[in-house]
């Protein structure tokens, strides 16, 4: 699982944000509906990435975090890429969480329902496995979709505080000639425009987007300073002639509300806040 570590730059960094050409973000215009899902373990054999499958947690240990934890049998799907399917097995699927987390019963309606564990695990965990925003951007047929997750907080030695956060990326190439992809740049700033940091990087495998497969999706994890910042980016591809491809990731506002919520009721004592 990649991770990204930031240093924070001087506020009179003068440094020219790099802007991707061709961008043309679309607004959606219906709800996009996101699920946390368990995938059978025989389809990770079908991945075309030597990227670590699953999605990135923080420890529960307090102090700095060295490195994520990854549940490696789940994943976030999207509605609109669901195939309905009613299975009669008592396993209807291979997973190690599965007999944990849910219970599966073909004689009651729903014939699957959690178990006492997922409950008390959503319970206090839940708002981790929440979506709160989908972004979608499609730039010369290539469809580039964001899902960012806040991870959490942490205290540093120095006391100065980092704050985690985690993104689901899928890339859709719905044009009618193969890709890959080669790399992807990302640019932070705060929420005034001063710069933070850049991220450059390209893909050592780099993954392919074929007409008949034409999709990858994957996770990344990053730490900043501050608890609100901004992100801009793009992936870089190459299409079956060579030909390069630039490719927007939507832009995000990232914001830390805990953080916010946590100290109005530090300043003020009471929880009546925003949250």
């Amino acid at each position: 699982m990649a991770t990204i570590t930031f240093k924070v730059d001087s506020p009179d960094d003068s440094s020219e944000e790099i802007v991707p050409p061709l961008k043309t973000p679309v607004k959606c215009e219906q709800p996009i509906h996101v699920y946390a899902v368990l995938f059978d373990i025989r389809d990770g054999a079908l991945s075309r990435s030597s990227m670590i499958v699953g999605v990135p947690f923080l420890p529960n240990s307090e102090g700095p975090v060295r490195s994520t934890f990854n549940v490696t049998d789940m994943d976030y799907a999207f509605h609109e890429d669901l195939i309905p399917y009613t299975c009669t097995h008592e396993l209807p699927l291979m997973n190690p969480s599965f007999m944990e987390l849910m219970h599966f019963d073909p004689d009651v309606e729903p014939k699957v329902y959690p178990t006492d564990r997922l409950e008390r695990m959503m319970k206090e965990f839940g708002h981790r496995f929440e979506v709160q925003s989908v972004h979608r951007a499609t730039t010369d047929g290539v469809r580039v979709t964001a899902v960012p997750f806040f991870m959490g907080r942490r205290k540093l030695l120095t006391k100065a505080m980092v704050h985690y956060w985690h993104y689901l990326i899928l890339i859709e190439n719905m044009t009618q000639r193969g890709m890959k992809l080669c790399g992807v740049y990302w640019n932070f700033s705060y929420v005034d425009g001063r710069p933070l940091n850049e991220y450059d990087a390209d893909f050592v495998e780099a993954p392919l987007l074929p007409v008949r497969s034409p999709f990858f999706q994957y996770h990344c994890c990053f730490q900043v300073p501050v608890p609100n910042l901004r992100a801009r980016g793009f992936f870089r591809l190459e299409d079956v002639d060579g030909a390069a491809v630039v490719v927007d990731i939507p832009h995000l506002t990232l914001k830390d509300v805990e953080y916010y919520h946590e100290l109005y009721i530090s300043d003020t004592g009471s929880d009546d806040g925003p949250k």
